[in-house]
């Protein structure tokens, strides 16, 4: 009896939160607005391009990032503002392969030429049109968000984990996971970096997406 109650509770559970996440879509380019405008933002004030991997080379594009990154929070012109970001994260990607690792990034701009993102923003306020809004392509959105972040995903397994595993052995001494299963830090970090490129690679076929954003999850917070 109690077995069946668990069941039944963990199915009530799980229907709530799937009647939840689906009114919470509408929030969705609201919330991928504002990831890129932090992010933005953040490379603006600490000098890096898009990704902490590569130092902005010119100051004025410092200046740019965090125009961009305000244009974004509040909604204002956002489809030019996703055209700039494009081309601002082709160039770092030209600069610095490791780029790839936040394809997940890159999955977010293109988000953006999908989905009508002016709401809530200036841009539906004063009513600017959504120019970029391509409307035949958005049953492809779930495809190129999991994507792109299982193709950046599978590349940190294999760059920051698999084959150059030092620094992430170092991180795992430093914070006392060895305690928590006693093996090496190296087979720490070979077993996570495993376990992240087949999480990547599920989410990149779209194979069981749910469970592997799950477990995606998880592991990013252990390799954090």
């Amino acid at each position: 009896y109690w077995f069946c109650d668990r069941n039944k509770y963990v199915h009530k559970w799980t229907k709530h939160i799937a009647i939840v996440g689906e009114s919470y879509k509408q929030f969705i380019p609201w919330i991928t607005r504002l990831s890129l405008g932090i992010i933005l933002i953040g490379g603006a004030t600490n000098g890096f391009l898009i990704s902490p991997v590569l130092d902005t080379p010119f100051a004025w594009m410092n200046i740019v990032q965090l125009v961009l990154g305000f244009f974004f929070m509040a909604g204002f012109m956002t489809g030019f503002s996703a055209i700039i970001t494009l081309v601002l994260f082709m160039y770092a990607l030209a600069h610095e392969s490791y780029l790839i690792g936040s394809f997940d990034i890159l999955a977010l701009i293109l988000s953006l030429f999908v989905l009508d993102s002016r709401r809530p923003g200036v841009d539906d306020i004063v009513g600017i049109p959504d120019m970029l809004h391509i409307k035949r392509l958005r049953k492809y959105l779930p495809t190129i968000l999991r994507m792109g972040i299982g193709i950046g995903m599978a590349y940190l397994a294999v760059v920051e984990k698999i084959l150059t595993p030092q620094l992430a052995a170092l991180v795992v001494e430093n914070t006392g996971l060895i305690d928590v299963i006693p093996v090496s830090a190296m087979m720490w970090v070979f077993a996570a970096g495993v376990i992240e490129f087949i999480v990547g690679v599920m989410l990149f076929i779209g194979w069981k997406t749910r469970l592997a954003a799950v477990a995606g999850g998880d592991t990013s917070n252990t390799a954090a």
